[in-house]
């Protein structure tokens, strides 16, 4: 697995999401949500496109799926200590709500990515 990608492509993810988020934790969730989802289909494509990433015999699709959340979870939390508020530009709830240009984004990520999860494992043999 090349050591550049993971290191620079998890941290600048993580930097700009804790940046962004919204503020209230009910609005964190489907925020985070689409962001993992768009990892866990960069990483399924280069799973199955490219030489990248190869699972061990007891790491699969959902160990991954599990770690990014925690992993981004950790970071936001740890994100709220340390990054001030005047340093943060969370996304305007408004945005996420109904009929929001961010509540179409969100929905058209996670029912793509999850039609298309259900595709990839339709394709597995």
């Amino acid at each position: 697995m090349p050591v550049t990608v993971v290191t620079l492509f998890f941290p600048i993810m993580v930097l700009l999401s804790v940046r962004y988020s919204p503020e209230k934790w009910g609005w964190k969730i489907p925020f985070y949500w689409t962001i993992i989802h768009i990892g866990m289909f960069l990483e399924t494509w280069s799973l199955t496109n490219t030489g990248l990433i190869r699972y061990s015999f007891k790491w699969g699709f959902w160990d991954s799926y599990t770690w990014w959340w925690i992993y981004f979870l950790v970071f936001e939390w740890i994100g709220g200590i340390i990054i001030p508020r005047d340093l943060r530009k969370p996304i305007n709830i408004n945005h996420l709500k109904f009929g929001g240009l961010g509540w179409a984004i969100i929905h058209f990520v996670l029912i793509l990515t999850i039609f298309l999860g259900g595709y990839y494992l339709g394709s597995l043999k």
